[in-house]
Parts: C-alpha cells; structure tokens; sequence
C-alpha cells in the first residue's frame, strides 16, 4: 500500500512522502524477492479462492498526482497496480480532509497547527465515545510527534463530520484561502486516471469523502461507495473489475453495515490493511476485507520525516 511518492518540496518542511526513488528501489526489491503476479494471475487467485505463495501486487490510495508517475513507471517495466480513488474533489474542489489536515501539518508542523486548533475548537466539540472507541487504535504504526498525533485522532476521529467540516474550513481559510487552486494540482485528474486505465493499470473506489465508515449510518455508507463508483465509471467506462478499499483502514474503520452493502453491489473484492499475507481463509471468507502491508513494512519504504522534522532529529 502506498500513498504519497513525491520528491522533497521545501515549502512542505513537515510533509511526510516517499521518495519517488526509494519507490523505484523497493520495486526493485520486489522483483528479486517476490514474484509479482500478473492481473489474470490475481485475479484468477481471488475467484478460485486460492492464494498464490511468495506474489506480490501493488495498491496506491487516494488519487493523488504523485501516482501518475508511480503508474509511468510501472508500465515501463511491465508491471501494474491498483489505484484506489476518492471522488469528492472532483465534485467540491477542496481537498478531502485528511488530505487537508496533510497539508497544514506539511507546511506548518503539528505543534503551530495544534496551538491554532486549540483555539478554534470548543470543548463540546470533543466525542468522548469517539475518544473511548478509536485514541488506542489509531497512529499506533505511525512515527508521528506528540503533536501530529493529537491533531490527527481529534480531526480524524474525535469529531463529528459537521464540526470537523467547520472547524477545517476556518483552518484552510486561514493558512490555504487558495483551497481550489490547491486542490487542482494536489489530484489526479480525469484524463490521466483514464491514461492509466489505458497503461494497463486497475482503477478501485476509495468512497467520496474519505471517511471513518464504522462511523456512519447504513443509508450514508452506501451513498458513499455507490456514488465514488457511479462517478468511476463516468471516468472509466471499460472498468471492468470492481474493487474497493476502506479509507484508513484496519477493522475499526468498517462494519457489518460495509460488508454487506460491499456484497450487494457485486464488488469483486476490497482490501483493508493489516500487516500480513492473504491467505484462503481470506479468500473464501474475508475477500470484502484483504489483508495488505504498508509499503514501510518492507526495505526502501520508510517516508521521509520532512525537512524540518530531519532538523530537530539531527540536533537532538
């Protein structure tokens, strides 16, 4: 699973990436210690229920503008991925939230984000069920600073939509009034996700709005998926495999309600994360929650801790 693959940006000093290099050091890696199995390979494996040992595929989440190069890439050596796409920006032209919350932190460091969200959030703002359900199962993988890490679980996960929406936009409207403009050059767009369909690359569902689905009613998650899908095959007709995975992922970031509503509109099969191998229990019972390792789980994958983050580390 990747996410960001970009070279440094010096106006982003906190920004977390993976080098586009280092990517093309752990395909690399991949190559010599795994085999990376062809689409019809796994594909086959998903409706014969049976896994292939020692494969390998590749996910990119988020439609980000990074992975038109990553799918450059991968078709120049004859390989292919998955890119799972949120369809929200395309509608709004604001960036998701999560991808908000990237950029502040990016630009400004979790402490001036977190002093800034302090004054701006109101204590009833907090969800002390929330806080209860998600503080100890959240970021625990992540090497984020104290600060980062308060400002992700309150924003991702201690609000609720309406008042992180509104606590967001005073924050953007602050340190990012050019949202719009941002937005354009931070995501694919049409004409590359198609471009990338024609490379050979799978083009998943990501949802619309990129949010925490165990969070949401029955009626609200199938809007979700069903209308990230609708607008997908706007973009790419000829789709003919329908895959989806779960923002943020992991099994507190769906349900039953999720499961089911997977299963009912036919999708093939869709991948949570969870740092282990798909195996034919999975197959056969879980194919609407695969499995799939973070790309830091493995050589040349570990993201670059930003500028300024390098700094503090190095003066430590």
């Amino acid at each position: 699973m990747y996410h960001y693959i970009r070279e440094g940006d010096e106006a982003y000093p906190w920004f977390r990436y993976l080098h586009i290099e280092d990517f093309k050091k752990q395909v690399s890696y991949f190559k010599h210690h795994y085999n990376f199995i062809s689409k019809s390979e796994f594909f086959n494996s998903i409706e014969q229920k049976e896994p292939v040992e020692d494969a390998a595929i590749l996910t990119f989440d988020d439609g980000l503008i990074d992975h038109f190069e990553a799918a450059e890439y991968l078709a120049a050596e004859g390989l292919w991925g998955i890119f799972y796409i949120p369809t929200g920006p395309y509608q709004t032209q604001k960036l998701l939230d999560v991808h908000r919350i990237h950029v502040l932190i990016g630009k400004y460091g979790g402490q001036e984000i977190l002093l800034t969200l302090e004054k701006t959030l109101r204590e009833s703002y907090i969800q002390n069920e929330y806080v209860d359900k998600f503080e100890k199962v959240t970021y625990a993988r992540q090497d984020n600073d104290a600060a980062t890490k308060q400002v992700k679980q309150i924003l991702n996960y201690f609000l609720d939509y309406q008042q992180k929406d509104d606590v967001l936009d005073v924050l953007m409207q602050k340190y990012f009034p050019d949202e719009a403009l941002l937005c354009k050059d931070f995501y694919l767009s049409p004409t590359q996700i198609k471009s990338m369909n024609n490379m050979g690359m799978v083009i998943g569902a990501h949802s619309v709005t990129h949010p925490v689905f165990s969070r949401l009613d029955y009626a609200t998650q199938n809007n979700e998926i069903m209308n990230c899908f609708k607008l997908l095959d706007d973009f790419v007709p000829s789709n003919s495999i329908k895959t989806f995975c779960y923002p943020y992922g992991g099994d507190h970031s769906f349900n039953e309600d999720t499961l089911m509503i997977l299963e009912k509109e036919n999708v093939d099969f869709s991948f949570s994360v969870e740092q282990r191998d798909i195996n034919a229990h999975d197959l056969i019972h879980k194919k609407q929650a695969l499995p799939r390792y973070d790309c830091n789980q493995f050589p040349f994958g570990q993201a670059s801790m930003g500028l300024k983050r390098a700094e503090m580390m190095a003066n430590s």
